[in-house]
């Protein structure tokens, strides 16, 4: 997770010069899945907690600049991501034990920290309501709206497949 960051943060940190050309697009990103965007992980929020870990070390040693709000609100977006992978891809284990999972994330100390001193601003009203659920426990809530969500997505044509 996250292995692309992981190298060009650092190197875009030690970077002198950068050239920007128009209309150049080497970086294609193919949706695969089989790959941990398409299906169940159970360590996906070990990632997300080891890859925030590491860019705050990366970003420390570089002392170039605090970015510590921002790799924040980047772990915030991606537990946001975690609970949604949890509630949708392992449904198959169950609404008890699926709530059960994103209560340990939720109730986590670095989530929380995250929920509270987030410096996102712009977010759109349905991310701001699952954050708020999120925040004040109503897992069960999360649950429901991320189900519905996907089923009233697969019902206009925008099919999320589940592995």
């Amino acid at each position: 997770l996250g292995e692309d960051m992981q190298i060009t943060f650092p190197v875009l940190l030690d970077t002198q010069k950068l050239c920007v050309l128009q209309n150049f697009y080497p970086y294609h990103y193919w949706i695969n899945h089989k790959s941990i965007t398409g299906k169940y992980d159970g360590a996906y929020m070990d990632k997300v907690r080891l890859l925030s870990e590491r860019l705050l070390a990366i970003s420390k040693d570089k002392d170039a600049y605090d970015f510590e709000p921002q790799i924040r609100n980047d772990f915030l977006s991606m537990t946001v991501l975690a609970v949604k992978n949890e509630i949708y891809r392992n449904y198959k284990a169950g609404r008890r034990t699926v709530t059960a999972h994103v209560r340990a994330i939720c109730e986590d100390p670095k989530v929380r920290e995250a929920m509270e001193r987030h410096t996102m601003d712009k977010l759109s009203a349905s991310i701001r309501l699952y954050i708020w659920l999120m925040k004040k426990g109503h897992y069960t809530a999360c649950y429901w709206l991320v189900l519905v969500f996907f089923k009233l997505n697969y019902y206009l044509g925008r099919e999320y497949k589940r592995q």
